[in-house]
């Protein structure tokens, strides 16, 4: 290795060629450059409707007076995978008390889905993102992003990128 590194030159090219793959690999298991929670965006009127992986029409008039998380993720997301325990943990423990977790799921290959929802017990209904109708979100751009809506179904954040349970948590209580 003393051989290759001699030449400065050498040294120069590995030590670029690291800082952009740490620089991609930073980025592709964060889901976000930023990982933040933004604000709020007023939106208006709030529509989603699909269909669940179990075939089922799912549409937020289903769940009154329910307080929501919508979740966007793909099985091929790392950090979309490390907050599903998260949600499927505040739907047993809140879900008797006004909370629906709901998940969106866009990936292209549908038959994914159903195996991967099997290996990580997920508890709440799963929407494919190929029958997915939305008016009021805006556009998703990166994954996972989650948009917390109160009882009345109005956004009161949107969050771009893994955020833990306490997180999750400390925006929910004061909604139920």
């Amino acid at each position: 290795m003393g051989k290759l590194f001699k030449d400065k030159k050498n040294l120069a090219l590995f030590f670029s060629i690291s800082v952009v793959l740490a620089l991609v690999w930073m980025y592709a298991f964060t889901g976000s450059p930023r990982g933040v929670s933004e604000p709020a965006q007023p939106s208006g009127d709030i529509f989603i409707s699909g269909q669940t992986v179990s075939n089922k029409n799912l549409s937020l008039s289903d769940y009154p007076n329910t307080v929501i998380i919508i979740d966007f993720w793909a099985t091929w997301c790392p950090p979309c995978v490390a907050e599903i325990p998260h949600f499927v943990e505040l739907q047993n423990k809140y879900g008797s008390k006004g909370l629906q977790i709901i998940g969106i799921s866009l990936d292209k290959d549908i038959s994914l889905i159903p195996p991967f929802i099997k290996d990580k017990n997920i508890n709440y209904p799963i929407v494919l993102g190929t029958t997915l109708s939305e008016k009021g979100f805006g556009k998703v751009t990166s994954i996972p992003t989650t948009f917390i809506l109160d009882r009345n179904h109005k956004i009161i954040k949107k969050i771009v990128g893994y955020k833990p349970i306490e997180f999750f948590e400390s925006i929910i209580n004061p909604l139920l």
